[in-house]
């Protein structure tokens, strides 16, 4: 009889989908970890903290990757001077080529002797929000796993403040390898001294 052999065929068919499934489940649960809601960590001066990045290294500045962050009408230099007028607020964007996008990010800034710069920067952008890691850290941090080509925010630069410290990490992917790239800017007040007027000679 062809019975027992259909029904033995059906059992295997039903372990393989059932195998099918959670191998589906697994993959879905390993991409969601990936690429989380947010930053996981917000130390200085890797602030990305994970598995995979605690494990490696960053591929380099933002520039190796082809991603730019831009203040008012100025590209950050790794190298500096980054010099702007306090008592302004500016415009800041994180960009990447529309080729290669990335998935997740955190911009953290810190000023020496300030225990709480959460009012210094800030956004409207829904793809960005205060990394919850940061604390009392002003920061934006990644809030899906999207994938995302810009980012703007703004910062709130007071009188008050002669030096920010802006740590940038942009995550590309973050699975089986980790591809993410570290700067540290340092942003400073622009220096206006000029040197007094001489007298005329008499």
């Amino acid at each position: 009889s062809s019975e027992p052999f259909l029904s033995s065929n059906n059992n295997r068919l039903k372990m393989i989908c059932r195998s099918l499934a959670l191998a589906i489940a697994l993959l879905g649960a390993s991409s969601s970890n990936a690429f989380s809601s947010g930053p996981g960590g917000c130390a200085t001066p890797n602030p990305v903290d994970s598995l995979h990045l605690r494990t490696m290294d960053p591929l380099g500045p933002l520039g190796a990757g082809g991603f730019a962050l831009t203040m008012g009408s100025v590209t950050l230099s790794d190298d500096g001077p980054n010099n702007f007028d306090p008592g302004e607020e500016y415009d800041i964007s994180l960009t990447a080529d529309p080729a290669t996008p990335f998935r997740g990010f955190l911009i953290r800034l810190a000023v020496e002797g300030f225990d709480d710069t959460t009012s210094l920067i800030s956004s409207g952008d829904v793809n960005a929000s205060p990394a919850s890691a940061c604390g009392p850290i002003g920061s934006l941090g990644h809030n899906s796993g999207i994938e995302k080509s810009d980012i703007s925010g703004k910062i709130n630069w007071e009188d008050s403040v002669s030096t920010i410290n802006l740590d940038v990490t942009v995550v590309v992917s973050n699975a089986l390898e980790s591809i993410y790239y570290i700067s540290n800017f340092v942003l400073d007040v622009t220096d206006t001294a000029t040197d007094p007027p001489t007298k005329s000679p008499v």
